[in-house]
């Protein structure tokens, strides 16, 4: 991921970017080369949608490659959880780059609203025929263009702050919590395990303790109104024999 997708990715983006230094820019796609039964137009709505996709991408590998998720070779087909999550294994720690990573990763996530707001807005603007389009202004009244920008406007907000979510507890009741995604990439988590609840393990494999605890039960302010009783109150791991049953 980091020595090939990632650098292919980044070039690819180097194309998109010298078209996007233009004011116009159209390719038309024969049948011959598609295989559909009409030419197809290929515009800058088209290259700014494919550049939002693209900094999605390098965004998520990016968080990725931050920490060391190896597992030697030769104990990957025997490996237990155990020999991951123990406290002071190598594996989920930062990579010396780690930081850096994570800050590519912000700058391509914040991007991504940025390309997807110039696509919309170089699509609301299009007076052409859309018949040939590979995306037409009718997607613009779809369900799933309202659902990509409201996803889109609530990801920005996080990274930047805390946004305030609703999400179900474990009854399926309405739960309410507050998510600050920026704290993810700033300031980096040296050690993910640290962030994980308290552990057991039986025959290599992890079992929380309940009641549920953490040692920051803000993770890392990720969750900034979290305490260990509302973890609780969310997954109902309050009781050990209530929890087993």
């Amino acid at each position: 991921i980091k020595t090939v997708i990632l650098p292919r990715l980044q070039h690819a983006e180097g194309h998109l970017n010298f078209i996007e230094q233009g004011t116009a820019f159209t390719f038309l796609l024969p049948p011959a080369a598609t295989g559909l039964e009409d030419t197809l137009e290929i515009d800058m709505a088209d290259v700014y949608m494919l550049d939002t996709v693209i900094n999605g991408v390098q965004g998520w590998l990016g968080m990725l490659v931050a920490y060391n998720f190896d597992v030697p070779n030769s104990d990957f087909e025997n490996v237990d959880a155990e020999s991951l999550l123990t406290a002071g294994t190598d594996w989920a720690t930062l990579h010396t780059d780690g930081a850096v990573q994570l800050a590519a990763a912000l700058m391509n996530l914040e991007l991504v609203n940025t390309k997807f707001n110039l696509a919309v807005t170089y699509l609301q603007a299009e007076t052409d025929d859309q018949i040939d389009d590979v995306l037409p202004q009718e997607w613009l009244e779809t369900t799933e263009y309202t659902e990509i920008t409201d996803g889109l406007l609530q990801l920005t907000t996080s990274l930047s702050g805390p946004v305030t979510t609703d999400v179900e507890d474990y009854l399926g009741n309405p739960f309410t919590l507050q998510i600050d995604i920026g704290r993810f990439f700033s300031p980096a988590i040296d050690d993910l395990k640290t962030m994980l609840p308290a552990l057991t393990f039986t025959g290599g494999e992890p079992d929380i303790t309940v009641p549920i605890t953490f040692d920051d039960p803000q993770i890392n302010g990720i969750f900034p109104d979290m305490t260990n009783d509302r973890w609780r109150e969310l997954t109902g791991m309050v009781n050990p024999t209530v929890a087993r049953r």
